[in-house]
């Protein structure tokens, strides 16, 4: 078990929690200057929001991909969630990122008690959770959008917090509930069925196995059965063909969360580095080679390195870093693997929070280098950053009041813009002008980057342009698909189509005629993060290349 928890409150520990306390504000500060936006914060918010209308309309996700609609490839809870809740209070962007921010919080909390139940002080306990915090714009404010990733890092982190405390049935359906929102939040279940079977025995493993394996192979079997076997199809087939690229898995993710914590994770490792030679010069030595060279290497433009196999699409590998991945592997591996193999009753924490944090940070990096991986993706690795860093610190014998002035000093410098991420009237006045512009045209209408807004003018869904890329794969499962929604281009099925991209494709250009220009002025109505998208062109069909009703392009697909 566990350390008991000190008692005894400290002027650094009054220091943390006040900390905490106006980054907290600073945030649902924020979230109030947001929450109630009726439009796209980032460009996918509206197409959860289509996810779960179908749900109320009685309809299924994993369905054939159509022009009306094409899943997202994640999980049910999230849009589930929102239709539950919308049958109540309505269904609303405010809902969807009320539960987002429902996660964030759970996030935030799961870290502090985490920290407590390692024997972490009150002041560096909760300063970890502003820490997490102060990760709003490196996360890409996805701590309060209409997305599926803060519930699922609060499930998740909750789960990670209970396994370390053995509360196994609680860790068990946290860690499949989490799956359920995002399904590599499963990946958990592997170090912590591997940590208990080694600290614990194989009892407890199965234990946690049968808490969080079982039902999420049960709720898997129940959901490939209602979809003819889809699910699976959109959950693991579909992402499974689309390209890695290569520089965001090796380099740039691993920039990002280090930058993200940076002051508190150089000064560890320094300490980390120079504690090393009373056991082991060479080792000193090299550590400070590995950390000097991170440092070089995160100052350096990514072009100036060779590269290893790759190309422009799917992104590089610079050889530079490879060698440090290299050396940095070789280096925790004969530091940490005897401890890892071997069961010792004082490693019990630290073989935990080693395991997690190589899972995490690795398919946070693996995430961020899927094609089309947006810094979102990183969360996990930065919440466990946020946990092991502070731990670290505070265990080293560095003084407490210096560990809580770089973790201050860290969360001043991750401050983030209010101003720059709040709607103004302009937009809020721009999408209504668009609502009430195509609450006046025949419909249906086709708005492939921002599908909600039909909705709102009283038309029927239709589906995002990312769920159309992700099945427009070569060899892809369900790429043949996109033909069909090519021939309803060609034939007209939509008397609109509003467009952010004048690149759009799929027939569009050759099929469709450019009527007008309806961009707002400046940059009103973008985006506030990720794609900054904007509906700014409305086609009408081009009668001279419409196709016959009866005309229709071969059915290719596997019967």
């Amino acid at each position: 078990m566990t350390q008991d928890t000190p008692r005894t409150w400290t002027p650094l520990d009054i220091a943390g929690v006040f900390i905490l306390v106006i980054t907290v504000y600073w945030f649902l500060n924020t979230v109030a200057g947001r929450l109630d936006y009726p439009y796209d914060l980032e460009w996918m918010e509206g197409g959860m929001l289509i996810h779960a209308l179908r749900i109320q309309e009685g309809q299924g996700l994993y369905v054939i991909p159509t022009a009306d609609f094409i899943p997202y490839i994640y999980p049910p809870l999230y849009p589930w969630l929102l239709a539950f809740l919308g049958d109540v209070v309505g269904l609303d962007y405010w809902l969807g990122r009320s539960v987002s921010v429902f996660g964030t919080l759970l996030a935030l909390t799961s870290i502090i008690v985490g920290l407590r139940k390692e024997a972490v002080s009150w002041g560096i306990s909760s300063l970890a959770g502003a820490l997490f915090l102060s990760t709003y714009d490196d996360v890409g404010t996805f701590l309060d959008l209409t997305r599926a990733d803060a519930l699922m890092m609060g499930l998740m982190g909750w789960s990670i917090v209970f396994s370390r405390q053995r509360i196994l049935w609680a860790a068990g359906l946290l860690c499949w509930l989490a799956f359920l929102a995002k399904h590599n939040a499963a990946i958990i279940g592997v170090p912590i069925a591997l940590w208990l079977w080694r600290d614990y025995g194989a009892r407890q493993a199965w234990t946690f196995g049968a808490w969080s394996a079982l039902p999420a192979l049960l709720s898997i079997g129940w959901l490939q059965f209602s979809t003819e076997g889809l699910f699976l199809t959109y959950l693991l087939d579909v992402p499974a063909h689309h390209p890695i690229v290569g520089y965001r898995f090796a380099w740039l993710s691993e920039l990002e969360m280090a930058t993200a914590v940076a002051i508190p994770l150089l000064v560890w490792m320094g300490w980390y580095g120079t504690s090393l030679w009373t056991r082991s010069r060479i080792r000193s030595i090299g550590w400070w080679i590995v950390l000097i060279g991170a440092i070089a290497l995160s100052q350096t433009d990514i072009n100036s390195f060779p590269k290893i196999a790759g190309s422009s699409k799917n992104g590089v590998i610079p050889f530079a870093v490879v060698l440090w991945v290299i050396a940095l592997v070789v280096h925790c591996s004969r530091e940490s693997l005897r401890g890892l193999i071997q069961s010792k009753p004082d490693s019990k924490s630290d073989g935990f929070w080693l395991w997690m944090s190589v899972t995490l940070l690795f398919f946070s990096a693996l995430m961020r280098g899927h094609h089309g991986g947006f810094t979102n993706v990183l969360m996990p690795g930065l919440w466990v950053l946020c946990v092991t860093i502070p731990l670290g610190l505070y265990n080293s014998k560095l003084p407490h009041w210096l560990v809580v002035v770089l973790m201050m000093t860290q969360i001043y410098i991750g401050r983030w813009d209010v101003k720059g991420l709040t709607p103004t009237d302009a937009d809020r006045a721009a999408g209504d002008d668009l609502v009430e512009m195509l609450s006046k045209e025949e419909g249906p209408v086709w708005a492939p980057h921002s599908p909600w807004l039909p909705v709102q003018a009283g038309h029927p869904a239709t589906t995002h342009l990312i769920a159309l890329w992700d099945i427009d794969h070569k060899q892809g499962p369900l790429v043949s698909y996109v033909e069909d929604i090519e021939h309803d281009v060609s034939t007209h099925r939509w008397p609109v189509v509003l467009s952010a991209d004048k690149r759009l494709g799929f027939g569009v250009r050759e099929h469709y005629r450019l009527r007008k220009t309806v961009r707002p002025s400046r940059n009103a109505f973008k985006p506030k993060v990720g794609w900054k998208v904007r509906p700014s062109y409305l086609y009408r069909p081009n009668k001279t290349t419409s196709a016959s009703e009866g005309d229709s392009v071969p059915d290719t697909r596997q019967q």
